[in-house]
């Protein structure tokens, strides 16, 4: 009796004790950019790093970038990237997204200060000013967490 009383004791603790798994918990970010300013039609390459603070190895993903950024305007207002921009990034069977302890590892992109959502419209000039860019692990629209903000400047054109 005392074993059947005691089974169900360590089932459970071997639940509520399990390590957590959320790569987001495991990870954090750096942004760099290749320019601090650009006029609309010009690019600035974004580089966000995930660099892996655990003991152990993560994988950030099944997606094929699972890293994103995002450009906020001064009230905080996303305006950067178009919204669904991942989407139509090519997926690759090769893209290994594991990070060993420690370790980091670079996702490049390219965005030009623009509000085009994707459609065959013109382009529209995000207005000059200074802007906030952010890199992360993608959750839905939104990023988590969160790198320390970088300042863009966009240019008049």
């Amino acid at each position: 009796m005392r074993r059947l009383l005691f089974l169900p004791f360590v089932v459970i603790c071997g639940h509520s004790c399990k390590e957590a798994t959320d790569p987001a918990t495991e990870v954090a970010f750096t942004v760099t950019l290749d320019r601090t300013s650009a006029a609309p039609g010009e690019s600035v390459r974004i580089t966000v790093m995930a660099m892996n603070i655990s003991s152990r190895p993560i994988s950030l993903g099944g997606d094929c970038i699972p890293v994103g950024f995002r450009v906020y305007d001064a009230t905080g207002l996303r305006v950067g990237p178009a919204v669904g921009w991942e989407a139509s990034f090519a997926c690759y069977d090769e893209i290994d997204n594991r990070i060993a302890p420690g370790g980091r590892r670079n996702y490049g992109f390219f965005w030009s200060p623009i509000v085009n959502y994707g459609v065959a419209t013109t382009a529209v000039p995000i207005p000059p000013g200074i802007y906030t860019i952010l890199g992360g692990l993608r959750e839905g629209e939104g990023l988590r967490p969160v790198s320390e903000p970088v300042l863009f400047e966009v240019l008049a054109p």
